[in-house]
């Protein structure tokens, strides 16, 4: 398993953070919330960015209520479920002692002990854009699986 390497996984959990996904010959590696796309990575932001606005009074209680009836970004358990093959590339392989910002990696379990008895991460991207572009143009025809992500919705058609 390498960094750019396209893979074909199955959703085992689904966390608040992250994705933990089953790999072939039992890998498991973990989507760090901000690796599903780019425009559910801005969605996020701007959904975080509208809590920051309104939500610095006393009554935490009252906007956080007001601030889940108007977000309409979902959760990650209503775009993905345990069971969902999804099509993944490899963004990160490091082994368990190394330190950085993949906590959530750590926490999620989705370390995973190769042969040689040595522990590593595996950091995995949903992200269109970092997923077919290991897909060369000349296999892109009729019947091929392509991963998408719908950017807007127009009334008009």
């Amino acid at each position: 398993v390498h960094p750019g390497m396209l893979l074909w996984g199955m959703v085992s959990e689904v966390g608040d953070l992250n994705l933990k996904v089953s790999l072939p010959d039992g890998l498991s590696g973990v989507v760090p919330v901000t690796d599903v796309s780019r425009v559910f990575t801005q969605a996020l932001q701007r959904a975080q960015a509208s809590k920051g606005e309104s939500g610095g009074g006393d009554n935490d209680g009252d906007d956080d209520d007001d601030d889940d009836d108007d977000d309409d970004t979902p959760m990650l358990s209503e775009l993905y479920y345990p069971g969902q093959l999804v099509r993944c590339v490899v963004t990160e392989v490091s082994s368990g002692a190394d330190k950085g910002d993949f906590g959530a990696a750590k926490r999620s379990r989705a370390a995973v002990t190769d042969g040689a008895g040595s522990r590593r991460r595996i950091v995995l991207s949903l992200d269109p854009e970092k997923v077919n572009k290991a897909l060369p143009a000349r296999l892109v025809q009729p019947g091929v699986n392509v991963a998408g992500v719908v950017c807007s919705v127009d009334s008009q058609g």
